[in-house]
């Protein structure tokens, strides 16, 4: 089990260490330290300290953004599911029309369609 934990915790460092999550840092710390840095005091020694209330306001904030990204790559990867069945669903279709389209432009690059000949482009004025 310990080594599982290790694992997991290894895994998680790659990940966040990660060419794809790394620009996400700056805009994180400073959402938090906008949320945080509002509730600290200073005692007499002159540490700063942070406000228990504030601690919960970061954690929720924490939670919050976590949450948010989730939902959006949790539906982005749903869409693409979903996408991939509608695509499964109509395979057959899909291969006719893109064996039609490939006789098509091979018979036009050979020159058997003049229709698709036609060399048409934009005259400027002037």
């Amino acid at each position: 089990m310990l080594l599982a934990l290790g694992a997991a915790a290894l895994a998680g460092l790659v990940s966040f260490a990660s060419p794809c999550c790394i620009p996400l840092v700056p805009g994180y710390l400073s959402y938090l330290a906008g949320i945080a840095g509002a509730e600290t005091s200073t005692d007499p020694a002159g540490d700063t300290r942070v406000k228990t209330a504030a601690r919960i306001r970061v954690t929720g904030a924490a939670l919050l953004f976590v949450a948010g990204f989730t939902v959006v790559f949790v539906l982005a990867t749903a869409s693409v599911f979903g996408l991939i069945s509608v695509l499964q669903l109509n395979r057959e279709l899909l291969q006719r029309l893109g064996g039609v389209i490939t006789i098509v432009m091979g018979l036009a690059f050979i020159g058997l369609i003049p229709a698709l000949q036609k060399d048409t482009r934009p005259v400027p004025d002037g």
